[in-house]
């Protein structure tokens, strides 16, 4: 989805999946996450739904994927994907910052891999994206998807320090403009479970 794939990446699915109502009348839990490492995730509507709200950067970015990384959707997640720009919003972008700057934390610490050192920039510009854009281009291109190739290659000039450095610099530009984001459309989500939950 991110073209950053090399020779030999492994191909990951991400789904969502609706438990019969009779599910959350009865006395059992209802399984909100479906997981078999490290392929297939899936997660029950509700809880995508939640998590859309909290601006997980996972779940969002699904609302994004290209259309050639679609294999099959559904009215509901269709609705979802008509109005992803309604999630791009405050919690979203918090979200974004805080799994960036914990990275940044974990690497002054410890050394990153460079595949997951890689997602700090491509999380970096797709919150400036959203931010300043309104859209969410999970899909690199350009100079953008050069670089997350060299950093994700480990290239000399491409390190912790130098990405970091340059990460750092980008979230101070941008925290100025994250409390101009919207807050999430908590009405809208809702409707669009309750309908999805009565025609069950």
């Amino acid at each position: 989805m991110h073209a950053t794939n090399v020779e030999g990446s492994d191909e990951d699915w991400r789904g969502v999946y609706q438990s019969p109502n009779d599910d959350f009348l009865g006395l059992g839990p209802v399984k909100e996450t479906y997981q078999t490492l490290p392929d297939i995730v899936m997660w029950e509507l509700g809880h995508f739904i939640h998590l859309l709200l909290k601006g997980n950067p996972n779940i969002v970015g699904l609302l994004w994927a290209p259309n050639d990384c679609v294999y099959e959707t559904s009215p509901v997640l269709g609705e979802l994907r008509d109005n992803k720009k309604l999630f791009l919003t405050l919690p979203m972008a918090y979200a974004y910052l805080g799994w960036v700057e914990q990275e940044l934390k974990h690497g002054d610490l410890i050394a990153l891999s460079p595949k997951r050192l890689s997602h700090v920039p491509r999380l970096l510009w797709e919150l400036e994206a959203a931010i300043l854009e309104g859209t969410l281009p999970v899909r690199a291109s350009g100079w953008h998807l050069d670089y997350l190739r060299a950093v994700r290659a480990g290239r000399p000039g491409y390190e912790y320090g130098n990405v970091a450095d340059a990460a750092r610099r980008l979230v101070q530009r941008l925290k100025p403009e994250i409390e101009k984001m919207p807050l999430p459309p908590f009405g809208f989500a809702e409707q669009v479970l309750l309908r999805a939950r009565n025609a069950r």
